[in-house]
């Protein structure tokens, strides 16, 4: 649910499984703890990393990279991809928090997703052909 960015919140997935918050939240600390991670957009880049969970952006088409166009932009995918937060793409790229923000508004729009989730999700694909670029970064 959180890969596709079918819901973000604790609330929500408590909700849609009809549980409480806190043993949502007790499920989260289990996986944060299994990832080695630290957040929930950590968690999710690992659990695709390692195989743990399907990914629904490896169905359909295929997203246009092309129209990324700057290496920023296929620097800043990268990054989410690896589970990095806002704090530390502004630091890799050099540039403000506020511009990250405005890169990931950039990167939802142009790959037409709705969350953060589906771009770690994408920069997951397989055979998206996006890690050709790790090498021209």
């Amino acid at each position: 649910m959180l890969v596709e960015g079918t819901c973000s919140s604790t609330q929500d997935i408590a909700r849609s499984f009809d549980i409480s918050i806190r043993k949502a939240t007790w499920y989260f600390d289990q996986i944060y703890a299994k990832a080695g991670a630290s957040n929930r957009t950590e968690a999710i880049a690992r659990c695709l990393q390692y195989g743990w969970v399907k990914n629904p952006a490896n169905a359909g088409k295929r997203p246009n990279f092309g129209a990324l166009k700057t290496r920023r932009r296929y620097k800043a995918l990268l990054l989410v991809g690896d589970g990095a937060g806002n704090g530390e793409i502004a630091e890799q790229l050099g540039v403000s928090l506020s511009a990250v923000g405005e890169y990931m508004q950039d990167l939802k729009n142009i790959l037409k997703v709705d969350s953060r989730y589906q771009l770690i999700a994408i920069a997951h694909r397989k055979n998206s052909g996006l890690d050709v670029f790790r090498s021209w970064l």
